[in-house]
């Protein structure tokens, strides 16, 4: 695994640690992507443990490099997002596996990804990226990508002190196009607007951070049907859930549910994913464990229970799971 920009935080003594998801309910394919072997893994989730994915993207030719994140579109093509200095997105076609090359692949300078992180896509395919960098706290927004490798300008730029990002990783896009980031550092999540073209030095519509939170080095994103936010948290091996964010300024919310301790099996969670009937998939890559685990859908209060489904083996391929997805 790379030399994070969390993990040199960490070892600040006088800093102290407070990222895919693509748009919501996408499908009931899970997508996982691997920083320890530069893959994709895709799985059909059943009710086994040690299972084989139905395809996995590796190989020289993906150009997978250091892979951080995973959106999939409505046709079920693959974006993954790479944070090897400059940042690199690839996409894949429907269906493509193994040595697959990237049917379109955006990376260089022009771009003004630095260490990306989080990748979503809106409704009209645009696509979003994090740049978890600390000295640039962006999010970069992209025209939908061309075949072939490029190096665009991005379309629009949410940055800047107003923003209050601060190493956003996990990124995920509601339907009315309204984007929610995780901030790693400041242990905070923030929704903005879609924003205009151009620079957009503005203040989130809502946001919540503060010690009732529970928010710990969070990392992963997403959205349930009703609106609610998953947050994956590394830093206490949990994830929280809060209602819909109410507009003004940073609230001190608590989560109104919250999956942890030792019955869960979480261990250093990094992405979650939210099904259409409430059940939540977290990958884990703490200890040197790779595991997906599935839960039922909370319940109000706190959810000290096992994942009624742990992918985990080496059938599974899994090794050193990041964010992930649903997707079709």
């Amino acid at each position: 695994m790379r030399f994070t920009v969390r993990a040199l935080l960490t070892i600040v003594p006088a800093l102290v640690m407070l990222a895919g998801a693509s748009r919501a309910l996408a499908g009931d394919t899970l997508y996982v992507v691997n920083t320890g072997n530069y893959s994709v893994t895709i799985y059909n989730p059943g009710k086994k443990a040690d299972i084989e994915p139905k395809r996995q993207i590796l190989g020289a030719k993906t150009e997978l490099s250091n892979p951080q994140g995973v959106a999939v579109d409505k046709h079920g093509n693959v974006f993954v997002v790479g944070d090897v200095w400059p940042g690199v997105v690839t996409k894949y076609s429907p269906s493509k596996k193994g040595d697959a090359t990237p049917s379109a692949e955006i990376t260089g300078t022009t771009t003004a990804m630095v260490y990306p992180f989080g990748i979503a896509l809106d409704s009209k395919d645009n696509v979003y990226v994090t740049n978890s960098d600390p000295y640039v706290n962006s999010v970069e927004e992209f025209a939908p990508l061309a075949p072939g490798n490029n190096d665009p300008a991005p379309t629009a730029t949410i940055g800047g002190a107003d923003t209050g990002l601060s190493v956003p990783e996990g990124i995920v896009v509601d339907s009315s196009n309204n984007i929610f980031v995780v901030n790693n550092f400041s242990q905070t999540v923030e929704e903005f607007a879609s924003p205009a073209a151009g620079s957009n030095n503005v203040e989130p519509n809502a946001s919540i951070g503060g010690g009732s939170t529970v928010l710990n080095s969070p990392v992963g994103i997403a959205l349930d049907r009703n609106g609610n936010i998953y947050v994956a948290n590394s830093g206490n091996d949990s994830v929280t859930e809060y209602a819909p964010l109410a507009a003004g300024p940073l609230a001190d919310t608590p989560p109104i549910a919250t999956i942890a301790g030792s019955n869960t099996e979480l261990d250093k969670p990094q992405g979650v994913a939210v099904d259409s009937h409430g059940y939540v998939y977290v990958s884990n890559s703490g200890s040197g464990l790779s595991s997906v685990c599935k839960f039922a859908p909370p319940v109000p209060g706190d959810n000290d229970t096992a994942p009624i489904v742990k992918i985990d083996g080496s059938k599974t391929l899994l090794n050193v799971p990041m964010l992930i997805t649903l997707g079709k």
